[in-house]
């Protein structure tokens, strides 16, 4: 009988092998240093944001609302879906609607950022960053955060001496000119909406997110890649060649015995 409470009791404390999926986040790290991501917000984008345990709350930038279409009240609104590259998704997300000096420095330094993901989204997932690899693994956790405060709690009245945001704008300006970023013409690089692997010596399609250019040229998951911009391809590597927003990319694949030829109308990506 004790063997059999102490079975019981042992059962109840051992925690349940359940196994939570880890996402593959896939990022660049921006000439500022910075993490970047790209989501898409309310089914549209992709956006670039990067990435700020700093930061207490999603931030969109005020053009980027407006484009989006996401309602502003006392510089606050709500994100009904945020898609993460990567597999992470989210709904109902309270946003700052601002213009932050972090990505206006950044803009005069030629990074076109869309936003900053912040506390009341990265709480939500443990993240392992390793700036060694291309992409970071977060794993969901039953958490949700609280709503950031009220827009006067968190950042006091607006009407305050803004000499000191006034200051680090100009700093960041500064840091361009001495970079040599502060007249370069920034041309958007282009995004195709897949992922390749190398395996058994091939080049696979190891994913093709909806929605996206590969999706509706027609490239599929599996698909063996034998040739990328007239160019024969033999390792996954090799398609990391720069693609330009609006170019189009003639992809040659084998599908089973079928050989076929795929031209993708790169978006505007990172």
């Amino acid at each position: 009988m004790l063997r059999a409470v102490a079975l019981a009791l042992l059962l109840l404390w051992c925690p349940q092998d359940t196994k939570v999926q880890e996402l593959r986040i896939p990022y660049k790290v921006t000439d500022a240093n910075h993490i970047m991501i790209r989501c898409k917000v309310n089914d549209k984008g992709p956006f670039n944001f990067i990435v700020d345990t700093g930061a207490p709350a999603l931030f969109l930038t005020t053009a980027t609302a407006k484009e989006i279409g996401v309602e502003e009240k006392d510089k606050w609104g709500k994100v009904e879906k945020l898609e993460v590259e990567g597999g992470a998704l989210l709904k109902d997300v309270r946003a700052r609607i601002e213009d932050p000096f972090q990505l206006q420095g950044m803009a005069s330094m030629g990074i076109k950022l869309h936003g900053i993901v912040g506390y009341n989204v990265l709480a939500r997932y443990k993240m392992d960053i390793l700036l060694t690899r291309r992409y970071m693994i977060w794993t969901p956790l039953d958490y949700n955060p609280p709503d950031p405060p009220d827009a006067k709690e968190l950042f006091g009245d607006q009407n305050v001496d803004t000499t000191q945001q006034k200051q680090m704008e100009q700093l960041a300006k500064m840091m361009a000119q001495l970079m040599g970023n502060a007249n370069q013409k920034v041309e958007p690089r282009g995004w195709l909406g897949f992922e390749v692997e190398n395996l058994d010596g091939d080049v696979i399609v190891s994913a093709v997110y909806e929605k996206c250019p590969a999706d509706a040229a027609g490239l599929k998951k599996g698909d063996v890649i034998t040739a990328f911009k007239g160019k024969a391809v033999t390792v996954a590597a090799l398609l990391k060649t720069a693609v330009a927003a609006g170019e189009e990319v003639v992809v040659k694949v084998k599908r089973g015995d079928e050989e076929k030829e795929i031209t993708i109308r790169a978006e505007r990506g990172l």
